[in-house]
């Protein structure tokens, strides 16, 4: 492929789309969907990324051109050619930040698949890779959590989740994978656990928008603990 110049990127009706994602996405609230973090939010939460690294100083425009054909193929649910770019990247681009960022993609792209299994060595890869992204590394964290915790590993799982809530750089996911440890103490049957960190909740995080969900899970444990003592 021959090598594209910054003016040509800026005029790519991809960059371009690119770009009107993102003054949706880039306003002061953040809408409460976000914290629902599946395929949607990791691919939007991708696409600020990618979009920030094609606006610096770069040494493969290839690279990063294939980074950005990856991360819209993703978000718009067409992986006919995303094995090809990826493989592409991680091997002929291993070197570079994409080609770093292409383990995590390609964890992404299995756990569509639900091939959890090769879904977690690439997390695994790219954790390893020595990229310096906390934003990536943190859903790296959370999608591994939520692989151990569908395993019933759930011990590995709260490390996990503890993990990705001490690495974001966003308040509102570190709001999100707290509560989610908490609840994984849940499902462990540690509601004590589980009770005295939601509980914590508010004081750590006071505006997220998951309090009021929090406050559910607190007056169900409460009564249930209030259960729990009066029958023992």
């Amino acid at each position: 492929m021959a090598k594209i110049t910054k003016q040509e990127l800026r005029k790519d009706p991809i960059h371009k789309a690119l770009e009107n994602i993102l003054a949706f996405i880039l306003r002061p609230r953040i809408p409460k969907k976000t914290l629902q973090i599946g395929g949607a939010i990791v691919i939007v939460i991708a696409l600020v990324l990618t979009y920030k690294v094609v606006n610096k100083p770069r040494r493969s425009p290839d690279a990063e051109l294939r980074l950005l054909q990856v991360v819209v193929s993703l978000a718009q649910n067409d992986t006919s050619s995303v094995p090809q770019l990826l493989n592409e990247l991680i091997t002929r681009y291993r070197a570079t930040e994409s080609g770093k960022r292409a383990y995590f993609y390609y964890g992404i792209y299995e756990l569509r698949r639900n091939n959890k299994e090769i879904a977690e060595e690439y997390f695994k890869k790219f954790l390893k890779s020595g990229i310096k992204d906390d934003l990536l590394k943190a859903l790296a964290y959370g999608n591994l959590g939520n692989i151990y915790l569908d395993r019933g590993e759930y011990d590995k799982a709260i490390s996990f989740f503890q993990k990705a809530e001490k690495t974001s750089p966003e308040k509102s996911l570190m709001a999100f994978y707290y509560f989610k440890r908490a609840k994984a103490y849940q499902i462990k049957g540690d509601f004590q656990e589980s009770y005295t960190l939601l509980t914590e909740f508010s004081e750590k995080y006071k505006n997220s928008s998951l309090r009021g969900k929090v406050e559910e899970e607190i007056k169900f444990l409460k009564g249930y603990l209030k259960g729990v003592n009066l029958t023992s």
